[in-house]
């Protein structure tokens, strides 16, 4: 006999499994949308799953090789450095991680209000154009909370998606880790 319902992992962070299909499931039910538009959502939040699974874990390699880093050389006693650590990897990794998921989290537009767009694009104002440039009057008050959002998210993320990923990528590229020993007497 076939069971009707096979239980599996949706990704391997129990985290983000529990709160974001969770969450959908929820809100699936909720969408009145067709059954086809329904799957797409379903599709894209996977996809956005499995996106913030991969920028956990570079987080988590990141905090890993600094600890490590920095436990290291707290006994050091003569100036050192280390560009082999991994850390300026795992940290470009995670800023490019965090972009591509929201290039894929703004797809979800397409089957709920068919706007079309393929990144996030500059630092969400795209996004928010898009949305009061193509939703009808009716529903800009009701996605009146969702452009606030954006709206509010636009500066960080110009520092982020820009200077910071670049100009810290660069430095820890070039520089590495350092540790310069600190005469306390």
């Amino acid at each position: 006999m076939q069971p009707d319902i096979v239980i599996g992992r949706i990704t391997s962070d129990p985290e983000v499994t529990n709160v974001f299909w969770m969450q959908i499931c929820e809100f699936k039910n909720a969408l009145t949308i067709d059954d086809k538009k329904k799957e797409e959502v379903l599709g894209i939040v996977l996809e956005v799953m499995k996106k913030l699974e991969s920028v956990n874990y570079h987080r988590g390699n990141l905090v890993r090789i600094v600890e490590e880093q920095l436990s290291d050389r707290e006994s050091v006693q003569q100036p050192s450095f280390d560009r082999t650590t991994g850390a300026e990897k795992e940290f470009e990794a995670f800023l490019l991680q965090g972009k591509a998921t929201l290039d894929v989290l703004v797809k979800v537009l397409s089957p709920l209000c068919s706007i079309k767009l393929q990144t996030y694009g500059n630092s969400g104002n795209r996004v928010l154009k898009a949305l009061k440039n193509n939703l009808p009057k009716s529903e800009l008050e009701r996605a009146n909370w969702l452009m606030n959002m954006i709206e509010v998210s636009v500066s960080w993320l110009q520092q982020w998606v820009g200077p910071y990923r670049d100009r810290y990528n660069c430095s820890l590229q070039i520089h590495g880790f350092h540790r310069i020993p600190i005469n306390l007497r």
